[in-house]
Parts: structure tokens; C-alpha cells; sequence
């Protein structure tokens, strides 16, 4: 997990520490005190989503940085762009995502309502509802600002999923 900052006046070092969820509370621990940014984590597990906050240091510690969210899944086609075909893989790794957020969150892992996307079977907007609903609740547990969607409502056979949707998702889960 690659974190940036920037960088402070006066510091000598900068203290990375790395949330995640033990019992019903979110724990910090340092995981890197590196010179300059960026630092790269690399004990994060896969498929998990950790909160990261960095102090600079220069005699004593600063405050917290902002906290950031980040999930450690790869996403297949990383820059979707509007054109690009929306694929299973895009709708099976931001299943995963959503899934780590909400265990950050001490919530338990969604499926899909529909039936869940596979070969064979068209990705629904039902697929796009089930995602934001599995993640709003957890942004917002987690103190997060909910994503804005480009289409908040899909219509039924109107609305065509697009590389947009998947973007918004991803974003939420970064």
C-alpha cells in the first residue's frame, strides 16, 4: 500500500501508522517512520481496508494527519474511462472492496441480490444498488463522506451501466 503526504517544514522523519479493527474499536499502530514521503506498507494484507493518518516528527510528534481510507484490492483495468466495457472482474473486485470497508466498519459482508454477476449472466443495476448500499452504510459508520453518484437513480432497462458507476465505487472504497 503506497502512502503519500506532503511533506512539513521542519521535520525530520514522518510516523506512518496504520487503523485497522480489533474487537469494536478502530487500533493504530506504526508501521513505518520513513524521511520523505511516500512509504510504502508493505505487512498490509490483501482484500483489507485500513485507515492511515501520518505525523511528521522533529523532537516530538505533530498532530494526526488527516485520515485516509485505503483497501487493498487490485482492480482489473485501473483507469476506466467512459467507452471502456464494464467486465465481471470489475464487479467481483469491488464486491471484495465494499466487503473490506464494511468489516473495517464492524459490519458483516453483502452478496449480491440478483444473481450475482458471472459468466453468462448480465451485470444488473441491481449489481450497481447492492455495492452502494453495502457501502454507504459503512463510509458513514466510519465517519466518511458519502460518494456522490453520477446517477443516483437507475432506471430498469433506461439506464445502461457504465465505466462511471464502477469509477464512483472504486473511489468509495480507496
Amino acid at each position: 500500500m503506497l502512502v503519500t503526504w506532503s511533506d512539513a517544514g521542519g521535520a525530520e522523519s514522518y510516523r506512518v501508522y496504520r487503523g485497522e479493527r480489533s474487537g469494536g474499536t478502530i487500533v493504530y499502530s506504526l508501521v513505518g517512520a520513513p524521511a520523505t514521503s511516500p512509504f510504502t506498507d508493505t505487512s498490509a494484507a490483501p482484500a483489507v481496508s485500513y485507515f492511515y493518518k501520518v505525523r511528521s516528527f522533529g523532537g516530538s510528534e505533530s498532530p494526526d494527519s488527516n485520515i485516509d481510507l485505503a483497501t487493498t484490492v487490485i482492480f482489473t483495468d485501473p483507469n476506466l474511462t467512459a467507452g471502456v466495457t464494464v467486465k465481471l472482474a470489475h464487479f467481483t473486485e469491488l464486491l471484495t472492496a465494499v466487503n473490506a470497508v464494511r468489516a473495517l466498519a464492524g459490519f458483516g459482508p453483502i452478496a449480491f441480490t440478483a444473481p450475482a454477476p458471472a459468466i453468462g449472466v448480465t451485470v444488473r443495476r441491481q449489481h450497481v444498488f447492492d455495492l452502494r448500499s453495502g457501502l454507504n452504510p459503512a463510509r458513514n459508520a466510519l465517519g466518511l463522506t458519502l460518494p456522490s453518484y453520477t446517477d443516483p437513480s437507475l432506471m430498469a432497462g433506461v439506464t445502461p451501466i457504465k465505466a462511471v458507476h464502477v469509477t464512483e465505487l472504486r473511489d468509495g472504497v480507496k
